[in-house]
């Protein structure tokens, strides 16, 4: 069995296996393991490293499981199709720190590989996919969806993220606290050009949604 034959069967595997909403669902991976071949290309990175992580990242999404499920999850399904322990090894540490985990969080990705799956999932979070996405996982939590009484904290810790982004927060608060910060975070220059564009059309709905909210588009 070769790699790519080994990963087309692990994505067989991830797409059966994955949770079905909550904006991480199967064609989340989908989108996030497209983009990441076409980064991995561009950037020079290890292919089969890349897709790997990109397909396992959020089989078991810290949001949902916990952050050591994230990792565990990943490290049994990289055995159960004997990756080598090498291959394993790189592919758990990109798990273990691809998450955005609030403004004030450091970055601890170093690899070229690490980078280009981190960019591919925050450009998921970005655009008309993550408005969409926003407000999916708003609904599976329970948040409200916008409460113009809460004052909007922006630049959170990694606790305090955590807290809010497993409900106590509202979805468009989830905005301001991730979704605006991701353009300036992106690792490679592809994905630096293509999150600009997307940052500019939730930056216009973002005006539109508020726009409507206080019923300004009746004047």
């Amino acid at each position: 069995m070769d790699d790519q034959d080994t990963v087309d069967k692990i994505a067989d595997y991830v797409k059966e296996h994955q949770q079905k909403a909550g904006g991480h669902d199967w064609w989340h991976i989908y989108r996030v393991w497209q983009t990441a071949k076409i980064l991995a290309r561009k950037e020079k990175a290890d292919i089969i490293v890349v897709q790997l992580a990109a397909l396992l990242h959020d089989l078991a999404d810290w949001k949902f499981h916990g952050e050591q499920e994230q990792v565990k999850e990943a490290g049994l399904v990289l055995k159960k199709f004997d990756i080598d322990d090498k291959t394993r090894n790189r592919v758990l540490d990109i798990i273990a720190n691809v998450s955005f985990k609030g403004g004030k969080a450091k970055n601890k990705i170093k690899t070229i590989e690490g980078k280009v799956v981190q960019d591919s999932d925050r450009l998921d979070g970005l655009g008309a996919m993550g408005i969409a996405r926003v407000f999916e996982y708003g609904g599976t939590k329970g948040m409200t969806m916008h409460d113009p009484t809460r004052k909007i904290r922006k630049n959170l810790n990694k606790e305090d993220y955590m807290k809010s982004a497993s409900g106590e927060g509202t979805s468009v608060e989830h905005f301001s606290q991730k979704i605006l910060l991701l353009k300036d975070r992106m690792n490679t220059k592809t994905a630096k050009r293509i999150a600009k564009k997307r940052h500019k059309f939730v930056e216009d709905y973002l005006k539109e949604f508020h726009k409507e909210w206080k019923l300004k588009d009746m004047k």
